[in-house]
């Protein structure tokens, strides 16, 4: 059986499948499930793949807001994609970050593209959400050693991670593999809970804000970028209100300035002051 047909197997409804394993002989069926097996391990290893697809559930004309947002990344250095919890903001933030870690950008990608390995900061509100949202999202369930490399990162791109102190099951440092380079990409993983302090330092390509920070907290991300011309990702469901972060994204929800009359004063009418 070839590997294209093979592969179509594996994608038949299961009463199909079991037909055409009864039709083998005991010892062909055991290599058979053997290999279906590894064929469903390496699939669940390649998430990237299942999404903004040619065709199916996943096509990519289904998402046309989210197409602009990548191909807004060419021209603009900050971004935000806004909406409601659940609404695939974070699994769109991190399908967009793994193709900049990987080098791997699918053909159809109309964003922008860097030419080497980058550096890279995640972060959320809390180390807690950090790990549970951004790195489940990009490894895999936390805690779960089956589940590494279930993630947006293929798990054959990831070279290794280092452990976050003081947190159990977080990582701090995810550190892939660029493919067309050879080299060696970072990602690292930070909260907000941490405070500014923990978002200077050295200069980055990549910052990948979910949910909304404090402005501070943003404007030191943006010094990181000043020399690499990289490139801020914000995913945020604006719970906050119009702060001033959001209102820099939505300038046309400003509320109107009061009107302030700023003609002469003039006396009132004859007769108003027995009024």
């Amino acid at each position: 059986m070839t590997e294209l047909s093979f592969e179509d197997l594996c994608r038949k409804p299961r009463a199909e499948i079991l037909s055409t394993l009864q039709q083998m002989h005991l010892p062909a069926q055991l290599r058979m499930l053997e290999a279906m097996k590894d064929w469903l391990r390496k699939k669940n290893r390649r998430r990237v793949d299942r999404y903004f697809t040619d065709s199916g559930k996943a096509a990519r004309s289904g998402y046309p807001k989210q197409m602009q947002f990548f191909e807004l990344g060419r021209t603009h250095q900050e971004r935000g994609l806004f909406g409601g919890n659940r609404s695939g903001k974070t699994l769109c933030g991190t399908y967009e970050d793994t193709l900049h870690l990987t080098g791997e950008y699918p053909d159809f990608w109309p964003g922008y593209r860097f030419d080497r390995p980058i550096d890279a900061w995640a972060a959320g509100d809390t180390g807690k959400t950090t790990r549970d949202v951004l790195q489940a999202t990009l490894l895999g369930k936390p805690g779960d050693t089956s589940a590494f490399g279930t993630g947006m990162i293929p798990g054959d791109r990831i070279l290794r991670v280092t452990v976050k102190h003081g947190l159990a099951d977080a990582v701090e440092t995810i550190f892939v593999r660029h493919v067309p380079t050879g080299g060696v990409s970072t990602l690292q993983l930070k909260s907000y809970d941490q405070g500014r302090e923990a978002f200077q330092g050295t200069a980055n390509d990549l910052i990948h804000l979910d949910e909304e920070p404090d402005l501070e907290i943003y404007t030191e991300c943006l010094l990181r970028l000043m020399t690499t011309n990289g490139r801020l990702i914000l995913t945020a469901t604006p719970l906050r209100g119009l702060t001033d972060l959001m209102l820099q994204f939505m300038p046309h929800l400003a509320p109107a300035p009061d009107v302030v009359e700023a003609a002469s004063w003039q006396a009132p009418p004859e007769g108003a002051e027995d009024e």
